[in-house]
C-alpha cells in the first residue's frame, strides 16, 4: 500500500463500492484500491502537545485484537503510560467492536493524538464467533 495523502478524517467506501469489491475478480484489486477513497490516506488528528516532553520516549507496540474491549484497554494503557502507541488491528464501524471509531475514541480517552490508516476493508461479518456474539 502506498500512502499518498493525509486527511483529518478517512471516509469509508460506499455500499456500492463494497458490493462491487465483493463481486470483483482478483484482477480488479488495483482499480478497487484506487476507487476506495481510503486506502491511500493516513488520518491525523492531534490535541495540543503537552508541555515538558522529556529526552526519552516510552513506545508501546500492541496487536489490540480489533480493540473490542476499548474501555479496559484504555485503563491498561493509562497505567502503562506510554508516550507513543503503535497499535494494530483497530476497528472503525464494525459490529464486533460496537460500531465504534476505536482509534479516535482511545486517543481521546488517553488525551493523545492519533494517526490512523486503513489496512484492509472488511467485506464480511467477521468470524463464526464474532457473528454469534453480535447476531442481529
Amino acid at each position: 500500500m502506498l500512502v499518498t495523502r493525509t486527511t483529518d478524517r478517512i471516509v469509508a467506501p460506499t455500499a456500492d463500492w463494497r458490493q462491487a469489491a465483493d463481486a470483483a475478480p482478483a484482477t480488479a484489486h488495483a482499480t478497487l484500491f484506487d476507487a476506495s477513497g481510503c486506502l491511500d490516506a493516513v488520518e491525523h488528528a492531534s490535541p495540543p502537545l503537552a508541555p515538558g516532553a522529556g529526552d526519552t520516549l516510552r513506545v508501546l507496540a500492541w496487536n489490540a485484537e480489533r480493540l473490542k474491549y476499548l474501555d479496559a484497554s484504555g485503563t491498561l494503557l493509562r497505567r502503562l503510560d506510554p508516550d507513543v502507541l503503535l497499535l494494530t488491528e483497530l476497528d472503525r464501524g464494525m459490529a464486533r467492536s460496537g460500531n465504534r471509531d476505536t482509534p479516535a475514541e482511545l486517543a481521546a480517552a488517553l488525551g493523545m493524538a492519533h494517526v490512523f490508516a486503513v489496512e484492509y476493508i472488511e467485506l464480511g461479518l467477521g468470524d463464526a464467533r464474532e457473528r454469534a456474539w453480535h447476531a442481529g
